[in-house]
């Protein structure tokens, strides 16, 4: 400010509007003098209100916790206050008794314990107010309370004339939700897709890759429609920046990148990784420097006898060269070849074509066709995608595991998708093939996994982007329980317990897809009926005071002879304990996780794998800071990329 002059000791007076918070504020005063002398001042001062009033309480709390909330006041003045005591809490709160006056000496601080019970789901905030009669002090806390039990989600996705019933048992209050949506255009639907992705955790670097690759694809589709929707572009767009950004931070001190950022690198993933910059450089600014090194860090990593070197959690039991072993190996070929590469990778491809050119698993035979066309082996694609082509016929698709170790029927749907892709790179493929093919993976499964989503998005863009007339443009009418619904509707008011119908009309028999949901939370737990993974959660004692530590101990067990991939453990911390990051990461620099995040208010943990015959066992040390009675959420571990081989936990 040119107006402030110093006198001749060099001070001035100035006054300002200073925030009301309560709290150091820094002061900086920097000036010249007539003779270009430079001159720098910093001052500190504490700023309070003669009346506080201050309360901590959990980040969310879980329907029936009980919590019991310290709300503190102080008297700054030098006189004595009576100070009465408001709240505006949601209507849904109960509150205790509580006091709703104290009086403070001067500097003297007091506190009321504000009891209260939360039986429903709220998302609002809990206002707490001291008043004297020249005072008033106000704070604004966000509350959350979420739903109790286990969660039930379903779907059905529905493009024909359909008429279908499904039963909704006893749930908890306000904890029953539904939607529906018409996808009037692929890439709606593809976007929506991407969407539930996004509603399970994705902390490692294949599964950040998920959420956003696919945007890509979706982008370059929306291009070549000609009429482009820019809110849809805009929002691939958007996603594809902020997902390539995350995804540079897993990259390694080796050059290469892992699961979780840490060394050693992945080769697998760092393959992935090449293919999606090498991709992601035609909609964004990739430095080139960055596919030079990571290419250069694959191809030093080749054996010199027609493979590459894996490290050991991708490894596991390499003696043996199983199926996950080749299936990583062709993996690396698929991306290596996807980007351009040809006589760097002949001697590999030739040996894993040697090897696997009989085999029965789609999958391999997927991935080294579309390799066989990438370095103009023309006759082994030819061989390979007549065997693949007999088999589709014959409906004998087996596919045992991709590069990620994920099993069950998503590995079909992915070796069907990499086989869609190989037809489509060659001009004078079987069209009906091609369209059969395209409509066994376009079909909808709450459990995809993160890399099964990737293969089919990618395949069915390439696919309407030549036949963008295939899609139906009937407009269906949607019926639940009788009741015809609207762009507006409302639909979980027309819910009920109980047995529900759900129908939908097209004019010519199909048309637009419709895409139905909904959930519930319950205390029966979704069944697996076979499971394969055994999980209990325990804490070691049920009662504590404030300060006290509490220990949950978590162990997750593989009783058969099948190596598992990537375990996940959601854990609901009670509301009532917090835990100290630093533990975790101290768990993590001793092996015990793999990683860690917060996730949807659940504390999620990962491991690499858990082998036949072998079980996890870690222990969290939280400790007891607030006040009152708590339950945790429902806790669930699974196999990340086999998600039907789970198990909940009461909370």
């Amino acid at each position: 400010n040119p107006t402030i002059q110093t006198d001749k000791n060099g001070k001035a007076k100035v006054e300002f509007y200073n925030s009301d918070a309560n709290t150091t504020f820094r002061a900086i005063a920097e000036g010249i003098s007539k003779n270009g002398l430079l001159g720098r001042e910093e001052k500190t001062y504490s700023a309070q209100s003669t009346l506080q009033i201050d309360a901590k309480i959990p980040p969310y709390l879980t329907q029936g916790d009980e919590p019991k909330i310290a709300v503190v006041f102080r008297n700054n003045s030098d006189q004595n206050k009576t100070i009465e005591f408001n709240k505006i809490v949601p209507n849904s709160l109960k509150m205790g008794i509580s006091d709703s006056l104290i009086t403070l000496k001067p500097k003297e601080s007091g506190r009321i314990i504000l009891p209260l019970t939360g039986n429903k789901v709220v998302k609002s905030n809990l206002q707490l107010i001291a008043e004297t009669d020249t005072e008033k002090e106000r704070q604004i806390l966000p509350f959350t309370i979420e739903p109790k039990g286990f969660i039930h989600q379903f779907e059905y996705l529905i493009s024909k004339d359909s008429a279908m019933t499904f039963t909704i048992p006893e749930y908890f209050d306000e904890s029953l939700s539904s939607d529906y949506q018409i996808f009037r255009n692929t890439a709606s639907q593809m976007l929506d897709d991407v969407e539930r992705l996004k509603r399970k955790p994705y902390g490692c670097f294949e599964q950040t890759s998920s959420t956003t690759y696919p945007n890509y694809f979706i982008l370059k589709y929306l291009q070549t429609k000609g009429n482009i929707d820019n809110n849809e572009a805009k929002e691939a767009v958007s996603l594809l920046k902020t997902g390539f950004e995350r995804l540079l931070t897993f990259e390694t001190k080796d050059k290469g990148f892992s699961l979780f950022g840490s060394s050693p690198p992945s080769i697998t993933l760092t393959a992935y990784g090449l293919m999606e910059f090498n991709d992601l450089k035609n909609v964004l600014p990739v430095n080139p420097a960055l596919l030079e090194r990571t290419a250069k860090f694959i191809l030093s990593k080749k054996d010199g006898k027609g493979k590459f070197l894996l490290n050991n959690y991708e490894e596991q039991d390499q003696s043996s060269k199983n199926t996950y072993y080749w299936s990583q190996q062709a993996y690396i070929l698929y991306a290596l070849s996807e980007v351009g590469m040809k006589s760097e990778i002949m001697k590999e491809y030739q040996h894993l074509y040697q090897i696997h050119q009989y085999s029965d698993d789609f999958y391999l035979l997927s991935l080294m066709s579309n390799i066989a066309f990438q370095l103009d082996k023309t006759k082994d694609y030819e061989f390979l995608v007549n065997r693949m082509q007999e088999k589709f016929n014959k409906n004998i698709v087996q596919a045992e595991t991709n590069f990620m170790q994920g099993r069950g029927n998503d590995i079909k749907r992915e070796a069907l998708a990499l086989f869609a892709l190989a037809l489509m790179k060659k001009n004078d493929s079987n069209k009906n093939l091609i369209f059969n093919v395209i409509n066994s993976v376009n079909m909808q499964n709450s459990y995809e996994s993160t890399q099964t989503l990737v293969i089919r998005l990618k395949a069915l863009t390439e696919f309407y982007k030549t036949n963008p007339n295939v899609m139906k443009t009937a407009e269906p009418k949607v019926f639940l329980n009788d009741i015809e619904l609207k762009s507006t509707s409302k639909t979980t008011n027309f819910l009920k317990k109980g047995n529900n119908e759900l129908r939908v009309k097209y004019p010519e028999e199909n048309g637009f897809p419709v895409l139905f949901k909904y959930q519930f939370n319950n205390l029966i737990p979704e069944k697996n009926p076979n499971p394969e993974l055994y999980f209990t959660t325990t804490l070691d004692k049920n009662t504590a005071k404030i300060g006290d530590n509490v220990r949950m101990t978590i162990k997750i067990e593989n009783p058969t002879q099948k190596n598992f991939g990537m375990i996940t453990a959601k854990i609901g911390i009670p509301a009532g304990l917090t835990m100290d990051p630093k533990n975790l990461k101290a768990m993590m620099d001793r092996k015990e996780i793999a990683y860690f995040e917060i996730f949807d208010n659940y504390l999620v943990l990962y491991w690499y794998n858990l082998n036949a015959k072998k079980n996890i066992e870690v222990h969290l040390d939280t400790k007891a800071e607030f006040a009152g009675k708590y339950t945790g959420k429902a806790n669930h571990a699974f196999e990340y990329y086999f998600q039907q081989n789970f198990q909940w936990t009461d909370g």
